[in-house]
């Protein structure tokens, strides 16, 4: 729950440095932070910024944080839902083999 939290409130953060860097372009579709990259960036770096006894030195690591997971972007395409197929999962059940 405290990962989950943590992660959500860098995302939001860095969603806004993403919106305010794209104002001023003409861009064809908006940008979000990618969420694979700032899960693998938090695991990485949350322990040592919570270790940290000096409070500016926290701040800081949390804000070089903050800036490099809002480098990675993507796109939302709107409309972009595509049907999954539906395959059958069957196992081949009824050819099990016999012990000796």
């Amino acid at each position: 729950m405290f990962l989950s939290n943590i992660s959500a409130s860098i995302k939001s953060e860095s969603d806004e440095i993403i919106r305010e860097d794209n104002a001023e372009k003409a861009l064809k579709h908006e940008y979000i932070t990618n969420e694979n990259i700032l899960i693998g960036k938090l695991k990485d770096k949350l322990i040592m910024i919570l270790l940290n006894k000096d409070a500016a030195k926290r701040a800081l690591l949390l804000d070089k944080l903050i800036s490099q997971i809002s480098r990675h972007r993507v796109a939302v395409v709107p409309d972009r839902h595509f049907d999954r197929p539906v395959t059958s999962h069957k196992r081949s059940c009824c050819k099990v083999k016999k012990a000796l």
